[in-house]
């Protein structure tokens, strides 16, 4: 679907919403809001069904327009476009791409009253992804349907470290119905992944073995690689190397892998506009693997590579939004 038009209804639309919204906020009524909220939400759904939308504080404004993408690294793709094309924030309005961090938030849902301070987080830090896995936990929990939780630990998620936050620093999470031995309140999370943002490198590398085929597999594979630090890069880029000297199981010499490797380097200097995330080494070829941008210019470098290395070369180009490949060996 293109985008484009929808998203520029949304903003032509803009000016008027924004008096309305300010009148009713001003009100403190409910009713002031009018057709208000289904007439925005109309406009949302022009640009994506799946969009949501919500009115917050503004970190530079007073107040804040949020398209969030609820996690979707596509969708996200989406709501920066959005976000490229708002008008100039003013003092009354931001916008954002992303639910901000929102110190204090707190919800009441189906009854229940959630306050970051009550609930209680078990936190288990992995090094090599930079990511702090999480076991959840609130006394409400054990009065909630399971798919209940899971909405109520992940609004506050985003609440104590914003939808990017918990996206970039945050790995598997578990809401649970018994109280953790050894937890630490939410706002404590907090601190400790502000603490593993200050030693965190992005740069993590690590190498594994496996079988494929009936034949051993090598990965090299940075793991603490962030998809939201790269949104554009929705293509994967393979070069696949077909080595000329290999042994019985597809793996190459020592001599050859050290000559590759030299030619690696050079090739991974000149590419400033992609993400390298790994490579394989299974029977006889050696894959590189990067993310990059539609129509990115690597693709014309990595043809000249192919073009002046001795080995035969494929380049091959998927589109892989989701980034499987890094999840598959992450």
């Amino acid at each position: 679907m293109n985008e484009t038009e929808p998203i520029a209804a949304f903003w032509t639309a803009w000016p008027t919403l924004q008096a309305g919204l300010e009148k009713a906020i001003a009100a403190r009524d409910a009713a002031a809001y009018g057709d208000l909220p289904a007439r925005i939400s109309a406009l949302v759904s022009a640009i994506d069904d799946r969009l949501q939308w919500e009115l917050g504080p503004g970190e530079r404004a007073a107040h804040c327009f949020t398209l969030s993408a609820a996690g979707d690294p596509e969708l996200r793709v989406v709501a920066e476009r959005w976000l490229a094309s708002a008008p100039k924030d003013d003092p009354v309005f931001e916008h954002s791409a992303a639910r901000k961090p929102r110190p204090g938030f707190a919800i009441r849902i189906e009854g229940h009253d959630v306050k970051p301070e009550d609930m209680l987080v078990r936190a288990r830090t992995d090094e090599t992804r930079e990511r702090i896995d999480v076991e959840v936990w609130h006394a409400a929990f054990a009065a909630m349907p399971e798919n209940l939780r899971g909405t109520v630990t992940f609004l506050m998620l985003d609440g104590a470290l914003g939808e990017d936050g918990v996206e970039r620093w945050i790995g598997a999470v578990e809401p649970i119905a018994s109280k953790p031995w050894g937890g630490v309140s939410l706002p404590k999370l907090v601190e400790e992944v502000d603490a593993l943002r200050r030693r965190a490198t992005g740069d993590r590398w690590v190498v594994l073995k496996g079988e494929r085929e009936g034949r051993p597999i090598f990965a090299s594979v940075n793991r603490a690689l962030k998809r939201i630090d790269h949104l554009l890069c929705s293509y994967r880029v393979e070069l696949a190397i077909a080595l000329r000297d290999v042994d019985d199981q597809g793996l190459p010499s020592k001599d050859e892998l050290a000559a590759i490797a030299e030619g690696e380097d050079r090739l991974l200097e000149s590419l400033q506009d992609a993400v390298f995330a790994g490579t394989t080494t299974h029977a006889g070829h050696r894959t590189l693997v990067f993310y990059a941008m539609e129509s990115s210019p690597m693709l014309a470098r990595l043809e000249t590579f192919a073009r002046e290395v001795g080995w035969s070369v494929e380049v091959t180009v998927e589109r892989d939004p989701t980034w499987q490949w890094s999840h598959d060996f992450g």
